[in-house]
Formats: structure tokens, C-alpha cells, sequence
């Protein structure tokens, strides 16, 4: 295994990084508005988590934003029966609840994430190839080619690749043909 590091891949990293984390910072504090709403839609502590994790998960920062769930009481209290409040009046007292997401960023994560920007692993079974080697092998390896030095294939391969004919589409419905045509649009064009 040679590990080779990358200043492209560095900047890169380290430029993504705090993006993924506004991005999920802004969802999260929207999501938080709406659990603190007059009408909160997801009632369920379950739910709330649910949602966080998708966000979490979506924006690829679950590593480095922790997210908690804190319940929030709020009493509202009626009077319970007709007429202007005086001493004696008796009010009935309705609790709801609320969540609320406290959100922290875990800084040692994300600096131990930092010290590897940059570095991926090349893997190879040949012990006797120096690093320079490998690195060069893998550099020429078919797989990273750009699309101009690949080699194109043969018209008799594009043949049998290519889409249905209108007069054989079916006509029945809309939808029938575009999902038709889209699997024959992603059909592998292997030579025969």
C-alpha cells in the first residue's frame, strides 16, 4: 500500500468540507422553525430524529455535526369559565410540547479529518515496485485515461445499440414509452 497525497485534492477537501456543513446548518436551523411552529408537523421525538439523520446523512456531515433533541414545555392557561378574571377565578392549564435541536460542530473531528485532506491509498500486489512506480502504473492504468485516448467502439457494436424505432414504440400510453425508451437509451452496448 503507497499512500500519495494530493494538493488538488487538498484544496478541494478542505474547500467542500465547510460547505457541507453551512448546507446542513441551514436545513437544520429550517427544520428547527418548523418543530418550533404553531403547527409543528413532526410531532414524534422519533420523527424529529428521522428527519435529522436524513439531513445529516444527505449532506454527508454526520461525522462532524452532533444534533440533540431537547423537549420544550409550554403552558398555555384558560380560564375555565365565562366572565372577566377576579381572585377566585380557576384556570385550566394545557402543557404542549416541543422540540428543539441544539446543534455543535465537533471541532477535534473535523481537525483530525483535516490532517488527511489530500491522501488517498494505492493499492498493488507487486512488492518490488518503488512508490514512483506505482503511482506512475496507476496513472496509466486504462481506468484514468481521458475519454479522447479511450478507444472508440466499432459500428457494429453502435448497431446493435441503437434506440427503437417510432413505428415499434408503444403507443398506449405515455408513460409506458418513456420508461421504454429510457431503458433502451441506458442499455448496455456490449460487442456481441
Amino acid at each position: 500500500m503507497v499512500w500519495v497525497y494530493s494538493n488538488l485534492l487538498d484544496l478541494h477537501q478542505a474547500q467542500r468540507r465547510p460547505e457541507r456543513i453551512a448546507r446542513a446548518e441551514q436545513e437544520l436551523e429550517t427544520l428547527d422553525r418548523q418543530l418550533v411552529g404553531k403547527r409543528p408537523r413532526l410531532r414524534s421525538k422519533a420523527r424529529s430524529r428521522e428527519r435529522v439523520d436524513e439531513i445529516l446523512e444527505r449532506c454527508k456531515v454526520a461525522r462532524y455535526v452532533r444534533v440533540e433533541i431537547e423537549t420544550e414545555l409550554r403552558h398555555e392557561y384558560r380560564q375555565l369559565g365565562p366572565g372577566r378574571p377576579s381572585a377566585r377565578t380557576r384556570y385550566r392549564r394545557k402543557t404542549t410540547h416541543r422540540w428543539r435541536l441544539r446543534r455543535s460542530l465537533d471541532e477535534e473531528r473535523i481537525a483530525y479529518e483535516r490532517k488527511s485532506d489530500g491522501m488517498y491509498p494505492l493499492l498493488t500486489n507487486d512488492r518490488g515496485l518503488s512508490p514512483r512506480q506505482v503511482l506512475e502504473a496507476t496513472s496509466a492504468s486504462p481506468r484514468s485515461r481521458n475519454a479522447s485516448s479511450r478507444p472508440r467502439p466499432s459500428s457494429r457494436s453502435l448497431r446493435s445499440c441503437s434506440r427503437t424505432p417510432a413505428a415499434s414504440r408503444p403507443s398506449s400510453s405515455s408513460t409506458s414509452w418513456r420508461s421504454s425508451s429510457r431503458r433502451s437509451s441506458n442499455a448496455s452496448c456490449a460487442p456481441p
